[in-house]
């Protein structure tokens, strides 16, 4: 690849915006580069940071590129925490579709942290409710969310908080919008697909002490035109980030809801 190929590729503008700050990507590429350095250089600045990491297909080449930092001795996993956003009620560990099978594939099977470090709600446990109340003691007991990397759904939800969730929720039991579960088809059995999920809230989210958002695509623009215009957290939930202290959008420009000069 030639250098102007390559400055192309990784093209990005910083804006502020309603006081939210973000960078916009000429490419997805560029994104996931700056998230995977993102997660790496707070793994270099404190080697046992506690994560927190999605799902969905918005941060697989984020993955990709941690994998391959991994693979060229450019970070290490071994001391940090990880912590998982969400997974569906009624899929295993081990079930095709869960975000326990998708983490593996992606990179815990990967990269070198311990699988005792490694933490995603059991969809399948005997008391869903206790399930819920462990996973934020875990949290609790790791000593917080150092870093939390979110997705966003074309409806605004973050993780599985869905268009109601509460600001001041915890991880629950969610029931799942028609819309979320209509853009989740393909990725779940085809003979019983989940319609709840468990999912950490966002009172939970807005406790990390540093987010990151990634977004991609023009299905995310409505979700980015609330956020930046801090409207209706009730109805989208993406919202409620615009009051965290420590807030970072990441987007390509077929996201972006505005022209940036």
């Amino acid at each position: 690849m030639n250098a102007l190929a390559k400055q192309s590729r990784f093209s990005q503008r910083p804006l502020v915006r309603n006081g939210i700050h973000g960078v916009v990507f000429k490419a997805q590429d560029g994104l996931a580069h700056h998230a995977a350095n993102m997660i790496i250089e707070q793994l270099r600045a404190k080697p046992d940071s506690v994560l927190c990491l999605p799902t969905g297909r918005t941060p697989l080449l984020t993955y990709r590129k941690l994998v391959e930092a991994y693979q060229r001795n450019e970070v290490s996993f071994r001391h940090a925490t990880i912590f998982n956003v969400d997974e569906y009620v009624g899929l295993g560990k081990q079930d095709q579709g869960s975000f326990a099978t998708y983490m593996r594939d992606n990179l815990f099977d990967h990269i070198d942290c311990p699988a005792t470090k490694r933490f995603i709600p059991d969809g399948r446990a005997e008391d869903l409710q206790q399930e819920t109340r462990d996973y934020e003691t875990r949290i609790t007991e790791a000593g917080g969310i150092d870093l939390m990397v979110l997705g966003v759904g074309n409806n605004g939800h973050i993780g599985f908080n869905e268009p109601g969730s509460e600001a001041t929720s915890r991880t629950r039991i969610v029931k799942l919008a028609p819309q979320t579960l209509q853009a989740n088809a393909a990725d779940l059995p085809q003979k019983k697909r989940p319609t709840e999920a468990l999912s950490i809230g966002m009172q939970t989210i807005m406790e990390a002490r540093r987010i990151v958002l990634l977004a991609m695509g023009e299905t995310k623009r409505p979700a980015l035109e609330h956020l930046f215009a801090r409207l209706h957290p009730e109805q989208w939930p993406v919202s409620l980030l615009a009051d965290h202290p420590d807030f970072t959008v990441l987007m390509d420009e077929q996201a972006l809801p505005f022209k940036v000069r």
